[in-house]
């Protein structure tokens, strides 16, 4: 009986059952072939209260800190995911924390992802998390790591900041 991580081409609907088991889609998304697949069934997934909203933010994050995943989830749309849970629940901590840490590990050390991130608004949402959080550390010190991240590759980034 072959499983879902064994599958060559996973159907997003075997995605959305397994969603709830974080081990099951790091297991996908190590085999990389899954990864695309794995990102666009997140898009399509239909739950957005901030509980999952900050686990999707928290998985892109942690996938993101591996330099050959990046490509893919920004290909398949991942900073508008993470950036529409950030303007989906700006005053929950959790989503900011988790969306500006995603960001930031998209575009670090990639100035591609840095100029992308810039021109799709993404300054501006980080800029919100600030203003709307801005009494909590964590939120704080994690949008200013995407905001350093960014401007490290994307001078321009910084005309961006008003």
């Amino acid at each position: 009986k072959s499983t879902i991580i064994e599958k060559k081409a996973v159907p997003a609907t075997c995605i959305k059952a397994e969603i709830s088991s974080m081990a099951s889609l790091d297991q996908l998304v190590a085999q990389r072939s899954c990864l695309d697949t794995v990102i666009r069934s997140i898009r399509s997934f239909p739950g957005t209260d901030a509980a999952m909203q900050e686990w999707i933010c928290n998985a892109l994050a942690r996938w993101s800190c591996d330099e050959l995943n990046r490509r893919p989830i920004v290909k398949n749309g991942g900073f508008e995911i993470i950036m529409s849970a950030m303007n989906r629940h700006p005053t929950v901590a959790n989503v900011q924390i988790q969306g500006c840490r995603a960001l930031g590990n998209l575009c670090y050390d990639s100035e591609k992802n840095s100029v992308l991130l810039r021109e799709v608004g993404g300054v501006s949402v980080i800029l919100h998390a600030i203003h709307t959080c801005q009494i909590i550390e964590d939120v704080f010190s994690k949008a200013c790591y995407a905001l350093t991240t960014l401007l490290q590759n994307d001078p321009h980034g910084v005309e961006y900041m008003s």
